[in-house]
């Protein structure tokens, strides 16, 4: 080594040790600090048993904490060339500083020479140079010469000198030429942090795999206390590839000092002239240092953001699915205590009672009325405290709301899922990485899209299915008290009745004993939310983990991006559909509309004709099925259960217990009566189909109504079709005698002020001339007292309808109410309502279109239950049509077996109705005169239609031997079972509306 140059190499080493080594080495260190920290995580968890539940938060926890690992090894990328070593920079540029610019020095005669390594055009550029530099000397040559003759001293020959800029020449090769060198340098530090990260995370994927026993039920060993990982092989090679670094870095210097030596004797020769090294040259070399430093650390960049970004999901992921397991758990639990040692407790002082009433009652051998009437009284107050107070304490559990936790948790914890992470295709992550391998997704949009909607339906299936097991639960309390009294008030009504002590003692009895078994339903409803819990949750929370899962394998994910994409693409197409779906669906429906009309007019033209030449025949008889069916009603009623029957029975209820429905009825009915209160005319009528409930309606208005004026009721089953009968009748509900119109008017005027109630309009007019005398001296006699009475007035929807084409009745009342139609929901619950007070279960039997059903065949026992009864209300429904009074008699009607506590329901078959389109006008015009007037009497068709007594016979009679009509206390009526289908027809032949 030139002496001259040692100083430099000294120094310049120096300052590379310190201000960019050492800058290397504690990034290196960093790395074996993040190992150490790793060490203690994976220790700590490695000490759990990972089968058992305790651990799974402790594991959640511990993927949290491992965030900060992936934190941290983040922070190992390197910031930009001069940021990362700013001190070696000022270092260097401070040293630069100090040293001269420049130096001239005499050239060596190599210089002059040629040089093996020359190139040719150095080697012609020599010649030159060599010829210049004799010319120039010669005159010293011959100076030296006459110097020499003379004896005189001889003056040296010295060769040309050259100018070295020594602050430029350092800078350029120790500077800018030894950075550019460092690649490989930058490549192995790289090396060793992606090193250490995948160590890591290897050492993580085998925590996972103990774990993963509770994803996929497989028996795994689970990590003892003693496991040990292999991170503490890290910390050595570490230490390897620090060391293998400082040999880079020496040799990089090395090399750029070999280089800046050789050059140091030819700055500024023809050989190495200044405009190689000048600072433009210099600031060239460092822009493509700083260019190539750029490129290396932005691959590597994408390198360690795709190991971390790819880790992070996998920590992410696990995290997620495994606080959801010990939510569950943990929820699991809750319910269980809640269910198993409160609510059960709380439920044995209602069984208590129970037994204790049973008891009494069994024990007593004389005066069992006064029994009977003291339990009732008992039952009322006593035991619907008991029971009142336990629904209560059921519901202060919050057992939903303990469930909810599990989907608030996991929503939360969606929600702060990453929206963006960047993956490497085709890296194993021990390279850096091009911007074309990188990929950006968002395991939000992922899992959103994949995994939570299918586990979100699961935990509102659950949550569903838990609050109706609670409400069936608390709905089995409240019938405790309806079974028990209601039976205990039938053994009442028995021995008032028939006198018979043994059959009431075993009314009451049976009832109270049916009330007790009643808890054995309400623990199995509480005890299937377990159930619920481990057989459809547990699952669904495992599904969503293995879901999970695969998204830890970065080629899922590319295919599920796919997948949303093309999910994405096809709900546009749906909505294009549904666009011109909806087109075709308005159109449609007006095509059928006329096609419909045209068929039926033709249909009819034809048929007409063919009766008309005899080439079909002109009438269909009643099928032997339907007839049977009519005429076994009566008795397949009576067969059941008095307790049954008395439930069902087609009356006006009164009181809400069975009501359903009609609110907006009610707050209607309240605003009239609150507007005459205030001194409007406020008549009211309300319509609706027989057997609609309007009777309960008001039943229920006028007790809830609360009104201190008095309440008169007038209800007719006659017509009431002379003016006598119309006054006789306001006689009889008044209290007085002799009213005649002008006497009526003044005595409703001057008495106090009173709510009066016509249930029945359709029975003060008979369909003939004069026939509508009573319903003019109604309408007027609403108008002169509508002060001094609230007039509300109840008629069947079709005499409504046919007293409003006939007399315009609407104009005669301010409010006009229909009852409007129940939902087919509304209709299950009425009638679930009642069956659940008798307290005997609930059978359905199958039909044999069922039983060859294969959806049917291939359901369970609870399943085939379920879909036979959707089937029967489906049915129900079409024929009752929110007619409850048809829904009642036809769920009696469908009764086949009563076992001790049983009722089996059969199907209701598809009768041929047919028969009714064949009836001759004259009973066609019976029926709409029954329908209009809600039954008549013989005498009152033979004043209606003026016939013979004969020819009346041989239209009513054959219809009452069919079973069409009905007769009670000397009235007919269209037999309630095929009301509905007698209604259909005289409205298709546009007789009633």
């Amino acid at each position: 080594m030139n002496e001259e140059l040692k100083p430099y190499h000294s120094a310049v080493k120096k300052i590379i040790e310190k201000h960019l080594l050492d800058v290397v080495y504690r990034r290196i260190d960093e790395q074996k600090e993040l190992a150490e920290l790793a060490s203690k995580k994976l220790k700590s968890i490695n000490g759990k048993n990972a089968t058992e539940e305790k651990s799974l938060k402790a594991y959640a926890d511990y993927k949290a904490e491992m965030m900060q690992i992936t934190s941290a090894l983040s922070q190992s990328i390197l910031p930009d060339l001069n940021t990362e070593f700013q001190t070696f920079n000022k270092a260097f540029d401070n040293y630069i500083n100090a040293l001269p610019e420049c130096v001239t020095k005499e050239q060596l005669p190599e210089r002059f020479k040629n040089q093996p390594a020359d190139h040719w055009r150095l080697k012609f550029l020599k010649v030159f140079k060599r010829t210049n530099y004799w010319i120039s000397k010669r005159p010293q040559h011959i100076s030296n010469w006459v110097r020499k003759i003379r004896k005189k001293p001889v003056v040296p020959v010295q060769y040309w000198s050259h100018e070295i800029h020594v602050q430029d020449l350092v800078r350029y090769f120790l500077r800018a030429r030894f950075l550019l060198s460092l690649k490989t340098v930058i490549d192995k530090y790289y090396q060793s942090v992606t090193a250490t990260g995948l160590a890591i995370w290897a050492e993580d994927v085998k925590i996972d795999k103990c774990y993963a026993i509770h994803i996929h039920d497989a028996e795994k060993d689970a990590p003892t206390a003693d496991k040990k990982n292999d991170l503490d092989k890290i910390s050595g090679l570490i230490d390897e590839g620090k060391t293998s670094i400082a040999e880079l870095v020496n040799k990089a210097f090395e090399d750029s000092w070999a280089d800046f030596e050789h050059s140091y004797t030819k700055a500024g020769t023809i050989e190495f002239p200044k405009r190689k090294y000048s600072k433009r040259r210099t600031n060239k070399n460092l822009k493509r240092t700083l260019k190539l430093y750029n490129s290396t650390n932005r691959g590597w960049s994408n390198t360690v953001n795709g190991l971390t970004d790819d880790w992070e999901i996998d920590l992410e992921l696990y995290q997620l699915m495994f606080d959801g397991f010990y939510e569950y758990h943990s929820v699991k639990a809750k319910i269980n205590d809640a269910v198993n040692n409160n609510i059960f407790d709380h439920l044995k002082g209602v069984r208590i009672f129970l037994e204790t009433s049973c008891e009494t009652i069994k024990g007593n051998n004389g005066g069992i009325q006064n029994i009977l009437e003291t339990e009732l009284v008992s039952i009322n107050k006593e035991l619907n405290t008991l029971t009142s107070s336990a629904s209560d304490f059921i519901l202060d559990q919050e057992l939903a709301e303990i469930v909810n936790g599990i989907e608030a948790k996991i929503v939360n914890a969606l929600e702060n899922v990453s929206t963006k992470r960047a993956i490497i295709k085709g890296s194993d992550f021990r390279t850096a990485s091009r911007n074309s391998q990188v990929s950006f997704i968002s395991p939000n949009e992922l899992i959103n899209y994949e995994c939570a909607p299918k586990l979100l339906k699961i935990t509102t299936a659950v949550k569903f299915n838990i609050m109706g097991l609670i409400q069936q639960a608390q709905d089995a309390l409240a019938q405790i008290v309806d079974v028990a009294a209601f039976n205990v008030s039938s053994a009442l009504s028995v021995l008032k009745d028939e006198k018979d002590e043994e059959k009431a003692k075993t009314i009451a009895v049976e009832g109270l004993e049916r009330s007790i078994d009643q808890f054995e339903k309400i623990k199995s409803y509480l005890k299937g939310i377990e159930p619920e819990l481990s057989e459809t949750l547990l699952p669904g929370i495992k599904t969503f983990g293995a879901d999970l899962v695969k998204f830890t394998n970065n080629e899922n994910i590319l295919e599920l991006r796919m997948r949303i994409a093309k999910g994405k693409a096809a709900e546009k197409g749906k909505e294009l559909k549904l666009l011109i779906l909806n087109t075709i669906k308005n159109f449609v429906p007006i095509v059928v509309d006329k096609t419909t009309k045209l068929y039926r007019k033709s249909e009819s033209y034809i048929r007409a004709n063919f009766k008309r030449f005899g080439i079909v025949s002109n009438q269909e008889t009643i099928t032997t099925e339907l007839a049977d069916f009519l005429a076994e009603s009566e008795k397949s009623i009576v067969a059941l259960p008095f307790v049954y029957q008395r439930l069902f029975r087609v009356a006006p209820l009164e009181d809400a217990n069975f009501f359903e429905g009609r609110s907006v009825e009610i707050n209607k009915l309240n605003k009239a009566y609150n507007q005459w209160m205030q001194g409007r005319f406020s008549a009211t009528i309300i319509t609706g189909e027989k057997g609609s409930g309007l009777t309960s309606l008001l039943n229920l208005f006028l007790k809830e109504l609360g009104s201190s004026k008095e309440i008169v009721r007038m209800v007719s089953v006659n017509n009431i079709s002379t003016e006598s009968e119309f006054y006789g009748a306001f006689d009889r509900s008044l209290g007085s005698k002799g009213f005649d119109f002008d006497k009526l008017v003044s005595y409703l005027n001057n008495a106090p002020k009173r709510i009066i109630v016509i249930e029945n309009l359709q029975k003060l007019y008979l369909k003939k001339v004069g026939g509508f005398k009573n319903i003019k001296l109604l309408t007027e006699l609403i108008s002169l007292t509508r002060d001094s009475v609230h007039w509300i007035i109840g008629c069947t929807q079709y005499a409504y309808n046919y007293l409003e084409k006939t007399i315009s009745i609407s104009d005669h009342f301010s409010y006009n109410i229909p009852l409007e139609d129940l939902s087919s929901q509304e209709i299950v619950k009425m009638i679930e309502k009642r069956h659940r007070v008798s307290g005997y279960n609930l059978i359905f039997e199958p039909s044999l279109e069922d039983l060859k059903n294969k959806k049917y065949k291939g359901l369970n026992e609870k399943g085939k239950q379920e879909y036979l009864k959707e089937e029967f209300f489906t049915q129900l429904n079409k024929i009752a049509k929110s007619n409850i009074s048809i829904a009642l008699i036809y769920w009696l009607r469908s009764t086949k077996h009563t076992s001790e506590n049983a009722i089996e329901i059969g199907s209701i078959s598809s009768m041929d109705f047919s028969f009714l389109k064949t009836l001759s006008n004259q009973k066609l015009f019976l029926l709409t005169m029954l329908l209009l007037n809600d039954g008549m009497t013989e005498d009152e068709f033979i004043l209606a239609t003026n016939y013979s007594v004969q020819k009346n016979r041989s239209i009513i009679y054959p219809l009452f031997e069919d079973g069409v009509v009905i007769k009670k206390d000397d009235v007919f009526y269209i037999n309630p079972l095929l009301y509905r289908q007698s209604v259909n027809l005289l409205m298709s032949k546009n007789i009633v509306h």
